[in-house]
């Protein structure tokens, strides 16, 4: 009877530790509200004519970008990824904003622990720009499209960054 139970005393404690183990396993998941925050202003100069200080040294005034322009930010979801498949094709996501009317912009893109590249591009806009005319020192107005170049930038999660987007001429 002893041996009895000294056989079902030593099933149980292997029973037990045979189910209580788990196998590890690699988990290639985003944690769920993994954000970035991407914000600025989108600037543009459209009056050439006030681009001097009072010393006469050169001086960018910027203005504001024109409300409603719509600015893009694209992420490979592959860095999104913790332990990236090689064989998988993981595609791009892209996150949409429009300028306010302060000329201010916010982008909230999908983060991780590890550094993720954000591309930045917007759509070309057309607006009037003042010069000076040679002629009599007076001033013109013309229609000029402007544009962003493509600028990339990293974020991790939980990060804010403050970037000024500066469009110019096309």
């Amino acid at each position: 009877m002893k041996k009895t139970i000294q056989i079902l005393c030593v099933a149980m404690t292997l029973a037990v530790a045979l189910v209580s183990c788990k196998k590890d396993e690699m988990v290639n998941t985003v944690t769920p509200n993994s954000t970035a925050t991407i914000s600025g202003l989108a600037r543009v100069n459209l009056d050439v004519t006030n681009d001097t200080n009072s010393q006469g040294a050169a001086q960018t005034t910027w203005n504001q970008v024109p409300e409603g322009v719509t600015i893009y930010a694209t992420i490979s979801t592959d860095e999104l990824t913790q332990f990236e498949n090689p064989a998988t094709n993981y595609g791009q996501k892209t996150y949409t904003t429009t300028v306010a009317a302060d000329g201010s912009y916010t982008l909230t893109v999908e983060a991780n622990v590890s550094t993720v590249n954000v591309t930045i591009t917007a759509d070309d806009f057309l607006a009037a720009e003042r010069d000076w005319l040679i002629v009599d020192s007076l001033y013109s107005s013309k229609d000029k499209i402007y544009e962003l170049g493509a600028t990339t930038e990293s974020v991790i999660a939980g990060s804010t960054r403050l970037i000024n987007l500066d469009f110019s001429k096309k």
